[in-house]
């Protein structure tokens, strides 16, 4: 099996890289070094098991989530399950005479994991989303996003162990050598770049973004992509010949955007006057400036399909699942497609 794929690329799930980093900086060897963040992770951790155990979960508005260590930032999602119900888990808590509970959490220390945890949290749902912006596109900002955000958290006395973990960890993932196993690969830089908002790349500095529109050459290249019309797009039919016809060699002759080279068409794209919302369809905005844009149009219909994470084709399997039981064990192929799709496109 791996001798059969080995000519493909491999892409690691971008969420497993996050969680990993966490489970590095939240190892035993690193949180011994911040024992005022361990003892409030202990404190959480049995707070929330006594309501679970007690029967007293019923009084609160919410579940409490406990941190499960193979569940993506289960540590933010129990945390932050405390902090939003904090006065009234006190409450609960003052009439059953088990005050000193929650009494000796820290809620200055637990707004500040809660802070310093949260942007994990956004990127691991913006990167495995399947419904809004293309996930590829996603990686590249997020990454430099969260290095500037822990670095920052460096600073802080209580989070500097942690936080430095981070740093080291996430800057293995923005690694210029290509050969790492954690680098952002030039697949996800170059979908970054076709996302027209973000095109600039100015989360690089100047070498990076030429490496990315020297990498976007040379893919294009490659794939053997032509410069003109895609081939899908229906030919223009043929016009009735008048009798200027007969003067064509006088004629002016027409520019085809088509016939552009692959160097005007980026320094074109780079420097357009943007019309796109950020609310807007990315996939949709590349099918209507594929006349203006073809080579790359093509390019990012091929790039922006890659998925960020393996959570989409891991709900899709889980999904699967459950249509294809039992008592539906003769469905036809092309009727599971259809259900997926509709289950997966309806709102």
């Amino acid at each position: 099996m791996i001798s059969a794929l080995r000519e493909y690329t491999r892409l690691n799930c971008t969420a497993h890289i996050l969680n990993v980093t966490l489970s590095s900086a939240f190892g035993p060897a690193i949180i011994e070094k911040s024992p005022e963040i361990a003892s409030l992770l202990t404190d959480v951790k049995k707070l929330v098991t006594y309501f679970k155990h007690s029967g007293q979960q019923g009084k609160l508005k919410k579940s409490l989530k406990q941190s499960i260590e193979t569940r993506w930032n289960s540590n933010f999602d129990m945390l932050n399950s405390v902090l939003e119900q904090y006065e009234d888990i006190a409450s609960v808590l003052t009439e059953s005479n088990n005050y000193d509970k929650i009494g000796r959490i820290s809620i200055s220390t637990l707004k500040l994991l809660v802070s310093f945890l949260k942007p994990f949290k956004e990127a691991t749902d913006d990167l495995e989303t399947d419904n809004t912006a293309p996930s590829a596109s996603l990686v590249l900002p997020w990454s430099v996003r969260l290095i500037e955000h822990c670095t920052s958290a460096t600073k802080d006395p209580l989070l500097s162990e942690i936080a430095t973990v981070c740093v080291t960890r996430l800057k293995e993932l923005l690694s210029a050598d290509s050969t790492s196993s954690h680098s952002v690969h030039m697949l996800y830089k170059i979908a970054t770049f076709l996302t027209p908002n973000l095109r600039g790349l100015r989360m690089l500095d100047e070498r990076g973004r030429q490496n990315v529109i020297q990498g976007v050459k040379e893919m294009i290249e490659d794939l053997k992509f032509d410069h003109a019309h895609d081939e899908d797009v229906e030919p223009t039919p043929a016009k009735r010949p008048t009798v200027l016809h007969k003067f064509s060699d006088w004629e002016e002759e027409e520019e085809s955007c088509g016939s552009k080279s692959l160097d005007v068409q980026i320094q074109e794209y780079r420097t357009m006057k943007l019309e796109l919302s950020s609310q807007q369809n990315i996939l949709q905005w590349w099918n209507s400036n594929s006349s203006q844009f073809p080579a790359l149009s093509n390019l990012a219909r091929f790039v922006l399909c890659i998925p960020a994470t393996s959570a989409p084709s891991e709900r899709a399997f889980s999904l699967c699942g459950r249509i294809l039981e039992e008592r539906r064990s003769v469905l036809k192929p092309s009727s599971v497609s259809d259900i997926l799709f509709l289950h997966g496109n309806l709102k």
